[in-house]
């Protein structure tokens, strides 16, 4: 017996059944990719118009105005040029514009090629009938025309959104989205009133076309529409009066935010001008620095060119034997008066007394030497008594260090050298000075006598370049006294130059310890000048910003009084639309004849005054036709009514008729509406009360009156 095997394959019946869910599957899973993709697409968009409505902000705080704009295509967007680069160009391209080209282009495409329209201030024009009315109030209105709005930008072409178009109100455009990025869903807009050159036949057939149908239904409109304008009237003042004090809540606001600019301004004028003053410290610092530093390696120098000139001496007598040291290197007392003078290198002094000269009393002498004092010696190298008078032949070697000070002593029974420093009667000479001229006392030779071997016929000293000469006054200080001969001690100095191995070594190490603070010096001294660059550098930078921030402040003060100026305009405005608003209240109601109403002549009002109440019965009778009709009280023509029908039911007058326009009304959303603006106006009093904003808070406190009356009246 065969058995049956069972087929695996499957049947055409499976096969298109799966198809067609895969089918169905495929097409939910591209219609919601193409959702998201769209939302995506809608949400960059939007953001696009946000960062744009930034760099709008930005402009404007900047140019303290709108931008210009272009008034005929409304596709110019150069104002953002200043604050957005190459790399930021995406952000003025729809992601649905596809064949957009700016990026290619770069910022000069700014201006024709981007994907929104920008329309600025200038370009609004008188709205069409039945599209948006002239306030600007797009939120409140189901259908927007474009074209009739001031400072949005919005997508340039609804293909980017299938249909939609994306906006953003900036500030400063009139209505209450300011600042908000919205979409518009298709067929809630219109671009009938935008201005162009292509639209400029259709935009006047329109108005030929509008001009003749208001021609031929204006006595229509007027007869039909009377008592609707005047509720219109009411309802624009109310319109204006508001806009007057959002205006004037928004001119306060400003007010605040320019109030606190000031302050921030005045802060950091202030801050950079300590900044500016620490700078100049700072810079005066450094300088001191720099000159201090730069002395320090002059001295380096200086104290380098004489150890280096000590040791060539030094070498040079090392090989030579004992060299002549210029008397120019050895420090004499200031304008030569004095007893002591100072080495700048090791020398040998050799000191030989030419004469002593005191006839009524001894004169006694000594050499100091750093700390040490020596006496005279003999011909024989034998110490002498410290008395020299009239004594010849006395002479003393010393070996001198570098820097010891070097004194020759004389004392008389009058006064001593040592407090005799600074005076004339104690005179140092090198070779070439003009000597002391005096005489000589009691029969003594001059001094230019005694010292002829020493002083030419000029009076000019003649001595070896490596030779000083010592004259002391010892018996008076006064120059009138005849014993004043400056011959009590004279002393001849000789300088030369001893060197052993031992110097010439140390004069080498220390020339180059020298170089090394040397190469210390220069290099603190170049830190230094240039620290002292950079301070200057900084000082004449804290010097400009300074003068900016100051700049900066006067600028803001001046913007603080423009706008404390715009809000008492505003305040003024308000005041009159409040007044406007009260007149219209007062003129729009009709009774007793007083008031004429809206199109009825004055004769017509008289004919009213004229009948009065001559018959109460008859005026119920035609007050309960007029309200079975819809009209009243003769104060309207029915529909199809002549005017000689008007003044007929003018002549029945109107005293004690029921208005037939009293009919209840479900106010209930407006008493909401009005609950609603009460709480946020008491939440914005609040916060100006807060702040210590006195004017904005009382602004608002009334603004809550007034609300609050009107919640009253509907309730």
């Amino acid at each position: 017996m065969k058995t049956l095997k069972k087929s695996k394959r499957f049947s055409i019946v499976e096969v298109i059944v799966v198809c067609a869910v895969v089918a169905i599957l495929a097409s939910l899973i591209m219609s919601a990719s193409s959702s998201v993709r769209e939302a995506g697409r809608k949400t960059t968009c939007l953001n696009n118009l946000k960062q744009i409505q930034s760099i709008y902000e930005a402009y404007r705080k900047d140019h303290r105005k709108a931008p210009a704009g272009d008034l005929v295509n409304h596709d110019d967007f150069s104002f953002a040029e200043d604050y957005v680069s190459e790399s930021d160009l995406g952000t003025f391209i729809c992601p649905g514009d596809n064949s957009n080209q700016l990026v290619s282009i770069g910022l000069n495409g700014l201006d024709g090629y981007t994907s929104y329209s920008y329309i600025p201030t200038e370009a609004y024009v008188e709205p069409v009938t039945g599209f948006v009315p002239g306030d600007y109030e797009v939120a409140s209105n189901d259908r927007v025309a474009l074209g009739s709005l001031k400072l949005v930008a919005f997508d340039n072409n609804d293909g980017n959104h299938k249909g939609n178009r994306n906006i953003v109100y900036f500030n400063g455009s009139g209505n209450s989205k300011s600042g908000i990025a919205q979409t518009l869903k298709a067929g809630s807009f219109d671009f009938a009133e935008l201005a162009s050159n292509n639209n400029a036949n259709e935009d006047e057939e329109n108005a030929s076309n509008e001009d003749e149908e208001n021609a031929s239904n204006e006595d229509e409109e007027n007869a039909s529409n009377e008592d609707e304008e005047n509720a219109s009237n009411e309802d624009e003042g109310k319109t204006l009066l508001e806009e007057a004090q959002e205006e004037l809540e928004a001119r306060e606001d400003e007010l605040t935010e320019a109030s606190t600019e000031a302050e921030e301004a005045e802060e950091a004028a202030r801050e950079a001008e300590e900044a500016q003053e620490a700078a100049k410290q700072e810079d005066v610092a450094k300088q001191e620095e720099a000159t201090e530093a730069q002395e320090n390696k002059n001295d380096a120098e200086e104290e380098l060119a004489k150890a280096e000139e000590a040791l060539e001496q030094a070498k040079e007598a090392l090989e030579n034997g004992p060299q002549g040291y210029d008397s120019e290197n050895v420090t004499l007392p200031e304008d030569n008066k004095g007893n002591e003078i100072i080495v700048n290198t090791d020398v040998r002094v050799t000191f030989e007394l030419l004469g002593s000269g005191f006839s009524s009393n001894s004169i006694y002498s000594d050499v100091s030497v750093g700390g040490d004092t020596y006496k005279w010696q003999n011909e024989d190298g034998e110490n002498h008594s410290q008395h020299v008078v009239g004594v010849e032949g006395l002479t003393l070697d010393l070996d001198v260090e570098t820097g010891l000070t070097i004194a020759i002593n004389g004392r008389s029974s009058y006064y001593d050298s040592s407090n005799l420093q600074g005076k004339s009667n104690l005179m140092v000479y090198r070779d070439g000075d003009e000597a002391t001229s005096v005489g000589g006392y009691n029969g003594q030779d001059s001094v230019k006598t005694f010292l002829s071997d020493y002083i030419d016929k000029d009076g000019n000293v003649t001595i070896g370049a490596d030779q000083v000469i010592f004259l002391m006054e010892l018996g008076t200080t006064n120059k009138s006294k005849s014993y004043y001969d400056m011959q009590d001690l004279v002393v001849l100095a000789t300088f030369e130059i001893v060197s052993t191995k031992e110097d010439v070594a140390d004069l080498e190490k220390q020339v180059q310890e020298i170089k090394e603070a040397l190469v210390t010096a220069t290099t603190d001294a170049d830190n230094a000048a240039k620290a002292a660059a950079e301070a200057a550098e900084a000082a004449a930078k804290a010097e400009l910003a300074a003068e900016a921030a100051v700049a900066a402040e006067a600028a803001a003060k001046k913007a603080l009084e423009e706008a404390e100026e715009a809000v008492l305009a505003a305040e003024e405005k308000e005041a009159m639309c409040q007044k406007d608003k009260s007149s219209k209240n007062e003129n729009n109601g009709f009774g007793n004849g007083d008031q004429d109403a809206p199109g009825n002549s004055l004769e017509n009002n008289n004919a009213e005054n004229a009948q009065g109440d001559e018959s109460n019965s008859e005026e119920e009778v035609n007050s309960s036709k007029n309200q079975n009709n819809g009209f009243g009280n003769g104060d309207q023509d029915a529909p199809g009514n002549s005017l000689e029908n008007n003044n007929a039911e003018n002549a029945q007058g109107n005293n004690g008729n029921t208005n037939p326009n009293s009919v209840e009304v479900d106010n209930s959303a407006e008493i909401a509406q009005l609950e609603a603006k009460i709480v946020d106006l008491r939440a914005e009093y609040e916060e100006a009360v807060s702040k210590g904003q006195s004017k904005k808070a009382a602004r608002k406190l009334e603004r809550i009156q007034e609300k609050q009356a009107e919640l009253a009246e509907l309730q």
